[in-house]
This record gives C-alpha cells, sequence and structure tokens, in this order.
C-alpha cells in the first residue's frame, strides 16, 4: 500500500485493537471519528497539531487572542448577511472550495449546483467551507454563506476547554506510543463537541427537511443532523474503493456518523463500500453532473493552441502529497521526449523545490488559471498516482499513464478500468513506451468504457433521488 496515505495502517489497528470500537468520550462511540483523526495523524506525522496546540503559556493567549479578532473580522463581514444566517431553508449543502469549478463566466459547486438547479435557489443554503486552492472563487449561488465561521468559533471553544478525562484514555494514549505519534488528536476531538453544538443552534434555526454533505469527512454536520432528525446525504467526491477507509472497515462503526444515503457516480461504486460503514440498501447513483456538463461544452481555443505546440500532450494534477512522486518521475521523461508537452496543474501550488527543478524543463508547463477537468478534456493522456481524476478522464475521453511504481494505482484502479486505455508503468522506459504506442480510438468508445465508474444521465437521476427524501411536516 501507499506508505504515504497511511490507509493500511488503520485498517490494521482495527484488526489488533477491536476494542477500538469501544472508544468513548462524552458519552459517545467515537471510533469512526477518531479513525479519521489517526489517518491524517499518519500523514502529517501531527505537525500541525503542535503548530497549533502545544505552545507555551505566551504564545497560547496570544494564538486565543489572534483567533479572536479573526472571528470578529469575519462576523462583521458578514454582518450584511445576517438574514441569510438566520433564515429558514428546507435544505442545507455543506461543501468546500474544493469543489468550486469555472464553467464559463460562472463558479459553480460541481457536487452542489445540480442539486440546487433541482430543488431551487431559494429552497437551499450552501455552507462554503475553505479548501487548499489556489484562488478563491465567488460562487454563482444566491444563498452562499462562509462555513469557516463555524470552524473557528468553535476552535475558539476548543481553546478554553478542558476535558481531562480522554487526555488520560489509554487506548487514544496506547495507539500514540505503538504508532510514534507526536500528538493523540485530542484536540480535534473537542473540535467535534464544540462545533456539534455551535452547528446545533444553527441547525435549529435553519429548519431543513435534509442535508447533504460533499465528504463522507463532515462528522460534526452528520451527527448533529442526526440527532436532530434531520436527514442526512453524502454526495461521493471522490473515489470509493475497499482500499479506502472512509469506505471500509474491519469493525462495524457507529452509524450516528454515517450519512442516512450516500449518493454514488456509478454502479461500481456502490459494489466497492463496505456494509460496515454503509448499508449498501442506502446507496443511490445519480451520475456526476459536472462531467456530463463539460462533455457539452465546445472545446477551448486558448487550450487548444497550448496543447498544440506539442505533438502529443499529458495532463497531471497534483496535491500537496503527490507532486513530489509524480513530477520525480516525470522530470526524465520529459527531458527525454521534448515534442511532448506535460501540463500540470496543481491543486494549490508547487513547493519552490519542485518549480526550480522544472524552471529549465520547457515542455513541463505549469497551468494555473484552468480547471483539471477542463484541460483534460483537450489532452492526449492523463497521468497520475491515485487520485479520482483517474475517472474522470476517462468519462472526457483520454486515456490513462498511471505510475505504478510503489503498486498503489494498479491496487486501486485495475479493478475499475479497461486495460486498453489505463496503463500501468512501473519504469520512464515504460512510460515512454506508452505515450508512443496508443492506438487511435474515438472519444465516446472511451467514456463508453467507463460507464460503470459514472453512470449518464444525471439529470433524471437526481429527480428520482430527491424525490426519497420526506417532504417537511410543517
Amino acid at each position: 500500500m501507499d506508505s504515504h496515505l497511511n490507509m493500511d495502517k488503520i485498517f490494521e489497528i482495527e484488526e489488533r485493537y477491536p476494542e477500538a470500537n469501544n472508544l468513548q468520550v462524552n458519552g459517545i462511540n467515537i471510533w469512526p471519528l477518531y479513525r479519521y483523526i489517526l489517518r491524517f495523524l499518519l500523514i502529517r506525522n501531527s505537525t500541525a497539531s503542535k503548530i497549533v496546540y502545544n505552545k507555551s503559556n505566551l504564545s497560547a493567549l496570544f494564538h486565543r487572542s489572534y483567533n479572536s479578532l479573526k472571528i470578529f473580522g469575519k462576523i462583521v463581514i458578514e454582518i450584511p448577511k445576517f438574514k441569510k444566517w438566520f433564515s429558514r431553508y428546507d435544505y442545507i449543502v455543506f461543501s468546500n472550495s474544493l469543489e468550486h469549478k469555472k464553467i464559463g463566466d460562472i463558479t459553480i459547486d460541481k457536487l452542489a449546483t445540480g442539486i440546487i438547479n433541482e430543488l431551487g435557489e431559494s429552497k437551499v443554503l450552501l455552507i462554503n467551507y475553505p479548501g487548499d486552492i489556489q484562488k478563491k472563487q465567488s460562487l454563482s449561488h444566491k444563498y452562499v454563506l462562509d462555513g469557516s465561521i463555524i470552524n473557528q468559533i468553535a476552535r475558539l471553544f476548543v481553546a478554553f476547554t478542558i476535558y481531562p478525562d480522554s487526555k488520560r484514555d489509554t487506548f487514544i494514549n496506547g495507539i500514540k506510543l505503538n504508532y510514534n505519534l507526536f500528538d493523540t488528536g485530542i484536540n480535534d476531538i473537542y473540535f467535534f463537541f464544540r462545533k456539534n453544538k455551535v452547528l446545533s443552534f444553527l441547525l435549529k434555526r435553519w429548519q431543513p427537511k435534509c442535508i447533504f454533505t460533499s465528504c463522507y469527512t463532515y462528522y460534526s454536520e452528520v451527527y448533529t443532523s442526526k440527532k436532530l432528525g434531520i436527514k442526512t446525504v453524502e454526495l461521493q467526491h471522490g473515489i470509493i474503493s475497499p482500499l479506502h477507509p472512509g469506505y471500509e472497515s474491519r469493525l462495524k462503526l457507529n452509524q450516528a456518523f454515517t450519512a442516512d444515503s450516500l449518493w454514488t457516480f456509478g454502479k461500481n461504486s456502490i459494489r466497492d463500500v463496505s456494509n460496515n460503514v454503509i448499508e449498501r440498501a442506502h446507496i443511490s447513483i445519480i451520475g456526476n453532473y459536472y462531467i456530463e456538463k463539460l462533455a457539452t461544452l465546445p472545446y477551448n481555443e486558448d487550450i487548444i493552441k497550448r496543447v498544440s505546440q506539442f505533438r502529443k500532450s499529458v495532463c497531471i494534477p497534483t496535491d500537496y502529497i503527490t507532486e513530489t512522486h509524480i513530477l520525480e518521475f516525470i522530470i526524465p521523461v520529459a527531458s527525454t521526449l521534448k515534442d511532448i508537452g506535460f501540463f500540470v496543474i496543481p491543486r494549490a501550488s508547487l513547493s519552490e523545490t519542485l518549480q526550480q527543478k522544472i524552471k529549465s524543463i520547457k515542455n513541463i508547463i505549469i497551468v494555473r488559471d484552468t480547471p483539471f477537468q477542463e484541460f483534460v478534456r483537450h489532452c492526449t493522456f492523463h497521468t497520475a498516482t491515485n487520485s479520482t481524476c483517474c475517472l474522470e478522464a476517462l468519462s472526457l475521453g483520454v486515456r490513462n499513464i498511471l505510475i505504478n511504481d510503489d503498486n498503489v494505482a494498479y491496487q486501486f484502479y485495475s479493478q475499475l478500468t479497461d486495460t486498453r486505455f489505463t496503463k500501468f508503468v512501473l519504469t520512464i522506459e515504460e512510460y515512454i513506451t506508452a505515450v508512443e504506442t496508443n492506438e487511435e480510438v474515438s472519444k465516446e468508445y472511451i467514456i463508453q468504457s467507463n460507464k460503470d465508474n459514472f453512470s449518464s444521465g444525471y439529470k433524471d437521476a437526481i429527480k428520482i433521488a430527491l424525490k426519497q427524501i420526506p417532504q417537511r411536516n410543517s
């Protein structure tokens, strides 16, 4: 498994310590939450936690004061939207700026916009949390509020809260010791409970009959809504796989943390969700609004000019986890194939080290102004390691060449993709061969090969799914 994602470690903990499923804080079984916290402690080795929480008394006081000023500033900015914060809505969508995509002159939420269009703007409030994107974009929806205010108020409460019992929990401290963690993640647990209080206050005023979340990690939103009797729906945002701890567990998870329903891109996702996470009977296929929308649009003349400078073109999305692995592999390939364009689309920004390494390689171009999905449909190939982009590219008619030198790409995608259009390469030589030997085939044929991952017919499917949400009693 890919060690930097630490997915296998979560399964290992569940197998070695089945008592994890009895972990309680404030009388609540929190293992579904804590396994998520642990995964990112393993990834970051608790660096973020040390920066935020492990401070001297003076620096901690400064940090709390600074947070208070930030919250006050946010509230002042939101004063013109005061009525929106306390109005009543039939539906709430909790999403984040990673889902923002530009289509023409407007910016949509690629998971929420199709639902908002179907339900009607006035009935839906979109709570937008920040994400690590290149630049902030304003959504083209009427009722949008800044979710960072909710998080900052909850964090302020955490800073002034002490939970001595959970700090002494033997299981939590045992995991910290056995896996050489610098932190236990206790503050993230405190944040969950404080955020629940903030959300409970708001949800009682909004009074929705249903909430939608753009990721399985919206534990506070789901837990608080279910406690208030509000229906909850998770919208698939990324790959669903038996190798992903978001959709696989060795233990039967507390369903208070899991949405009532999961709406997916295609039928393969239903097959790959563990019953320990959510029962398959509660999963519906809706397809993908954004991918279908893109497929109807004309090609972009500016992008065509950029890629047509080269004999063939490769689109390469990266994030902070994958960028070094991918580009260290691609640099010698690009140095050999000088007439092939390699267009790198970072989620946020590339590290300074990598920017310096590729600076002199003229056929590696960083793209900062276009979403991956829009750019890739103009290219010959897509390259990644482990990303939902591998499936999106196919549904836009573009072949994959996946870097598999650690066997992660093969484990995730070999059972999901057609090997005619997805090649797994171990070496630079294999990559070059894959670029040079592709057989001509229509985009429509490639798209059809991916129909079990991305179903068509979103507009009809979303109508059917929305009818399953119970009507308001009042």
